[in-house]
């Protein structure tokens, strides 16, 4: 009986959803799209040479494998050129669009020479570029494939080689010090920095000293800072953008007044990267913890027991107070502050336990005050905080106990 009430409902539920697949293995897995198909048209010097189906998108290695198994030209002797562009292996066929539309290359046929070339490439025989013949110099393919794998094989290209954007970008982005045997064209030097900000210390000095240049190397890597001309050091523009990118730029700014409070105000954090001096100007301090909390942590001392300076720190970010002086961590309104902040900050409070409850009672009755006049979701993120603040509390208290009930019970014995 409860075999076919079973066997009842089933049929009932299958003939109301007809679509459901009966499989369940086959219900729980996503279904994958099927690739697209797309012909390839390749042609040659001489004319049409054949026809190639591919999945769309294919990869170039693919594709040539594919024209291999179709007219016998191997892999290695092929370049695919796609309009004035030659393709490179791992590069993808979109496959036009729609996807499946006719797309056209040309098949050139690599010589023995650059054959050869490849075959020291890809074993990295990389001295073998000293004695290279002028053909191998000059040939944008073969260059090209060198600096992708080894970017210093670009001081063997050809003088217009050197100065082809496209060649010396593959080069920088593969190593910096490539930048050296570029050609010193402008554009190419600053589309080359916004690919390694940090190749700017291999650039001529004229570039060092050209703000666009250097604008554009230090947004891409702050530390490019080091080694722009000294009179870009106090730009506050230039010096803004490297602090942004990364706060250890600082370190390499002129250690002027303005420029260093001018950074602290895009990261605090950058405190940690000026002088110890400014470390100690108080203007410069405030405006840190102003923006981050934590820069605290790098302030010269005497300020870390500055009243205004820590509240302002312990309001931005309560974990602050572990970096505070232990006057301030015992001070009420910078550890209610805190607390309020984060309930974690009363880990580093150095208040009695008779005044850690005062400060709980005084959080719980300033949340209650306003609770009316805020939303129910503002309101139940109070509690929350609350009932943690409770929680961290009971957790110190109970230890401090058992820490007395310890010394006790040591005095006894």
């Amino acid at each position: 009986l409860i075999f076919c009430t079973s066997h009842a409902w089933s049929l009932l539920i299958m003939k109301c959803r007809p679509n459901m697949s009966l499989s369940p293995s086959r219900s729980r897995s996503p279904v994958r799209a099927a690739r697209a198909e797309a012909a390839l048209r390749v042609v040659g010097l001489g004319g049409f040479l054949c026809e190639v189906s591919v999945s769309i998108p294919c990869r170039v290695l693919d594709a040539k494998a594919a024209i291999e198994a179709e007219v016998g030209i191997a892999s290695s002797e092929q370049r695919l050129i796609n309009g004035r562009q030659e393709l490179q292996d791992a590069d993808l066929l979109s496959g036009g669009s729609p996807p499946g539309d006719l797309e056209e290359v040309t098949l050139v046929r690599r010589t023995p020479l650059q054959l050869l070339w490849m075959k020291h490439i890809q074993a990295g025989e990389w001295n073998t570029f000293v004695e290279a013949p002028q053909a191998i110099r000059t040939d944008r393919s073969i260059m090209q494939t060198a600096v992708r794998k080894n970017g210093l094989m670009l001081r063997h290209a050809s003088s217009d080689l050197r100065a082809d954007c496209g060649i010396v970008l593959d080069a920088v982005k593969q190593n910096s010090v490539s930048l050296r045997y570029a050609a010193q064209d402008r554009d190419v030097v600053i589309a080359a920095l916004r690919e390694n900000g940090l190749a700017i210390k291999y650039a001529v000095v004229e570039f060092r000293a050209d703000p666009e240049a250097v604008m554009a190397a230090v947004m891409q890597n702050g530390l490019a800072l080091e080694y722009v001309a000294d009179n870009l050091r106090d730009d506050n523009d230039i010096v803004l953008a490297a602090v942004k990118e990364t706060k250890d730029a600082l370190a390499y700014a002129a250690p002027t007044h303005g420029v260093v409070l001018s950074a602290v105000r895009e990261n605090g954090l950058a405190l940690q990267s000026t002088t110890s001096d400014l470390q100690a100007d108080r203007a410069i301090v405030l405006a840190a913890v102003t923006e981050n909390g934590l820069a605290l942590e790098y302030a010269d001392a005497e300020l870390q027991a500055d009243h205004e300076i820590v509240l302002r720190a312990a309001c931005q970010n309560g974990l602050s107070l572990e970096y505070a002086a232990q006057s301030s961590r015992a001070n009420a309104e910078i550890v209610l502050a805190a607390v309020t902040q984060n309930v974690a900050a009363l880990e580093y409070s150095l208040l009695e336990l008779q005044k850690d409850h005062e400060v709980v009672l005084q959080t719980i009755k300033d949340n209650r005050l306003d609770a009316e006049c805020v939303s129910l979701e503002e309101h139940t993120n109070r509690q929350e905080r609350l009932r943690s603040l409770w929680d961290m509390y009971d957790l110190k208290l109970r230890r401090s106990q058992q820490a007395l009930r310890r010394k006790e019970l040591t005095w006894w014995c």
